[in-house]
């Protein structure tokens, strides 16, 4: 407390373009990339940060929501090739448990499917290769419609098991995590929801018939 910090930001691909499900992805070994774009961001500050004035030692991640999530991910899922990338951790409204659950494969699969229908690349040989020749808008667009929620698979290179598993069998580095909540999170999902609630009344109501 009271000593001077180095703060660095980066961007990661989320939704489809970060984390796209399906066999297809699976096999290409494209699985995942917006945890794979965070890691490289943190191998680069394990680089670099010392130009800055920074100690490569104590590193510590902080995220929200999805990035929340996302540390989770990085304790959890690969302890057992831990880069030592953090040192410590903040997550607010997420944690080392996905709220929802990892997508099973034939889930995956229909969802995959439903993109290369939208966008004409049903019918292709390399329907992966078909996805990276389309306009990025319009990708963005055929995500959207196929789902409101892109969440990390398992696969063979870094999400390698069950995060509830790991946690339970403890198989995870053991390093200082702060867990909190943002006031307000849930606004802006339960506004986009059909069951919108703008009244603690109606809140309420929404919640006792779910």
């Amino acid at each position: 407390m009271g000593k001077p910090l180095i703060a660095a930001s980066f961007n990661y691909r989320l939704g489809g373009f970060g984390f796209l499900p399906g066999t297809s992805v699976n096999k290409s070994r494209v699985a995942n990339l917006g945890l794979h774009d965070q890691r490289m961001a943190l191998r680069l500050i394990q680089e670099n940060i010392a130009a800055f004035g920074g100690d490569a030692s104590r590193v510590t991640v902080q995220g929200q929501s999805a990035g929340a999530f996302s540390i989770g991910v990085h304790y959890l899922t690969n302890g057992e090739q831990d880069e030592e990338l953090f040192h410590a951790a903040i997550a607010e409204s997420g944690g080392p448990v996905l709220g929802t659950p990892l997508t099973a494969s034939d889930e995956q699969d229909v969802m995959y499917e439903r993109i290369l229908t939208d966008v004409g690349c049903l019918a292709m040989k390399d329907d992966l290769e078909c996805l990276r020749c389309q306009d990025a808008s319009e990708l963005n667009q055929a995500f959207a419609r196929a789902s409101s929620s892109y969440v990390p698979i398992l696969d063979a290179d870094l999400v390698t098991g069950y995060t509830s598993v790991a946690l339970r069998e403890g198989r995870f580095p053991k390093r200082p995590l702060l867990i909190g909540t943002c006031y307000n999170e849930a606004s802006s999902i339960i506004v986009a929801s059909r069951f919108a609630a703008n009244t603690s009344a109606d809140f309420r109501d929404y919640v006792a018939g779910s």
